[in-house]
């Protein structure tokens, strides 16, 4: 289960490619049994370059789990780097804890979600909007990473209360199928920067709404607007950054 975007990854990785401590082979061997990972020290090769330690070690314990399957190992490792290293910079320092918390928030959406529910997956029978056509997609459970760390919060604004998490993303990319009408709201979407979907409840609003703003911009970051805003006009959203708002309250958008 990768619990990161691609960025996210390449940032960690590069990370830990000038982390002092796992520069040597004695370091990599001395860190991870410091950590309680000591048995990984057969399972990853610990010899060679930096740039691949950290590509290796990232592989593997971004899909292990210790502790009776309760927590990753991923999690474990960076917890101890942000305690032991003090050559972190206060931004690497940072950027590790919103992972951590990252990874926290969807192992707890992970273990509390029955595995066949995560997803329904339903054809839906139409998502109306304006006055003509209709829009027909997967319908996806909601899932909200919610923040609890300033490296998110400090790019953040403050109608904002969350951020669409990685496997939804994923899943939209792979399962969703675009219907007849698709390229009609998608022109709406990116001439006026807004397109609101209506329609009853499980319909795929939510997702068709995802797979617009993918198939708009570069980042996979999109964020949800808090639902009890009572005002959208007064929203203002940062420049090519994707939001998403659920339920919205149809007086809030006269």
């Amino acid at each position: 289960m990768d619990f990161l975007n691609t960025q996210e990854k390449i940032q960690l990785q590069k990370l830990l490619a000038k982390t002092n401590s796992l520069r040597t082979v004695d370091g990599r061997t001395n860190f991870l049994t410091l950590c309680g990972l000591e048995k990984f020290c057969s399972s990853v090769l610990l010899e060679g370059s930096s740039e691949d330690f950290s590509t290796r070690i990232y592989n593997k314990l971004s899909r292990d789990y210790i502790d009776n399957g309760q927590k990753l190992a991923l999690a474990v490792f960076l917890e101890h780097l942000i305690e032991i290293d003090s050559n972190l910079s206060q931004e690497d320092k940072q950027f590790t804890e919103y992972v951590v918390n990252k990874i926290s928030q969807q192992s707890n959406s992970e273990n509390f979600s029955d595995a066949a529910s995560n997803f329904i997956n339903a054809r839906s029978e139409g998502i109306y909007f304006d006055t003509q056509g209709n829009i027909t997609g997967d319908v996806i459970d909601i899932t909200q990473l919610k923040w609890v760390n300033s490296y998110v919060k400090k790019t953040s604004i403050k109608e904002v209360a969350g951020q669409v998490v990685q496997r939804e993303i994923e899943k939209i990319r792979s399962v969703y199928i675009e219907p007849l009408n698709y390229s009609d709201v998608k022109r709406i979407l990116e001439e006026n920067n807004l397109v609101i979907l209506w329609g009853n409840l499980y319909f795929g609003k939510r997702a068709t709404a995802i797979h617009l703003i993918l198939s708009l911009l570069s980042s996979e970051d999109i964020f949800e607007v808090d639902p009890t805003l009572k005002d959208l006009t007064k929203f203002q959203g940062e420049n090519h950054q994707g939001y998403i708002i659920d339920q919205l309250d149809p007086e809030s958008a006269r």
